[in-house]
């Protein structure tokens, strides 16, 4: 038996692209002896998918950012037994897609075996460019951000919404890693098209993480809303100091909203899952105990398993059942 959760580990605009590209257009970038204008539609560069992935591939390798984290993700993707070019695909959007798959059995639900699966999706609408810029920003979270599993520990909102916007490899970084990119592969245009100035240091010239954390917890008029969500969960607007009502500028593309209170609304949809497959889970536990002998030590220990998952289960679920 096989149950899974799907996990979307959030978003993509591409937040440093969301306009026009008429600074671009007459700029040629030359992948691998072939030119191409970076306007054009990546699925464009030719009939083959994979193909077309492995020019976007090797357009990132032009830059100094872009070569690091194609390394460092190649070993990951082999991981997972997968070649980097075929951790991606194009979709209706940019995305990085985990599943994770549960193992159980029937007759011994409460061993279970857990399998990361990830898969790159590049919004298919997408310029070169643009596309290039996606897919540094969703291999920055598939290499760097820490795997979590909701179904064990201690996976609270307040941490969820810590790790996606701040954490290793979350949205900051992914956006910080975007910027450079974008610099490196454009330095004397990149400056008037994108935000990426609005996260670089004075003094130092340098992309900052710490201002981008201040930028990505701009929630502008749906504070209100986020303010209502941590009452939900009982949490305290002091777990986030750079909480900030001023406008926000960072919008996650698949919530619609910024990104702490996208974060939020992400957690209750992966909790919602894991309880209502823990429920099939606990059911089978249960059926499992009523069959075994009480007299039996088996049947003992198969009911301190199920009274203790039960009691878990209801703690951790009694938000979201």
């Amino acid at each position: 038996m096989k149950l899974h959760i799907m996990i979307f580990i959030l978003f993509n605009c591409s937040i440093v692209y969301c306009g026009t590209f008429n600074q671009f257009k007459k700029k040629v970038i030359d992948i691998d002896s072939y030119s191409f204008a970076p306007t054009k539609r990546w699925v464009t560069i030719n009939k083959d998918e994979t193909k077309s992935i492995e020019r976007l591939i090797s357009l990132l390798k032009k830059s100094k950012t872009g070569r690091k984290i194609l390394i460092k993700s190649s070993k990951k993707a082999l991981e997972e037994g997968k070649l980097l070019v075929h951790l991606f695909k194009a979709g209706e959007g940019s995305l990085l897609d985990t599943t994770l798959v549960r193992r159980f059995s029937r007759s011994n639900p409460d061993q279970i075996m857990y399998e990361n699966k990830s898969t790159i999706y590049i919004n298919k609408e997408h310029t070169i460019l643009n596309a290039v810029l996606d897919m540094a920003h969703e291999l920055t979270h598939f290499t760097f951000r820490k795997p979590f599993n909701p179904y064990v520990g201690n996976f609270t909102p307040d941490q969820f919404v810590k790790s996606t916007v701040e954490g290793l490899g979350g949205e900051v970084d992914a956006y910080l890693i975007e910027c450079r990119v974008l610099y490196e592969l454009f330095p004397t245009s990149a400056r008037s098209v994108s935000n990426c100035e609005k996260v670089r240091d004075s003094k130092t010239g340098k992309f900052s993480k710490k201002l981008g954390v201040k930028q990505f917890y701009k929630v502008g008029r749906h504070v209100r809303t986020y303010m209502e969500e941590l009452s939900f969960f009982k949490l305290s607007s002091n777990k986030f100091p750079y909480l900030s009502s001023r406008t926000a500028t960072f919008i996650s593309s698949a919530w619609g909203l910024p990104y702490p209170l996208a974060a939020l609304k992400e957690y209750k949809t992966i909790m919602g899952k894991v309880c209502h497959n823990d429920h099939k889970r606990l059911v089978l536990m249960k059926g499992n105990v009523s069959r075994a002998p009480a007299s039996m030590l088996q049947g003992e220990s198969s009911k301190k398993r199920y009274d203790s998952f039960s009691k878990n289960y209801h703690n951790r679920c009694q938000q979201f059942i």
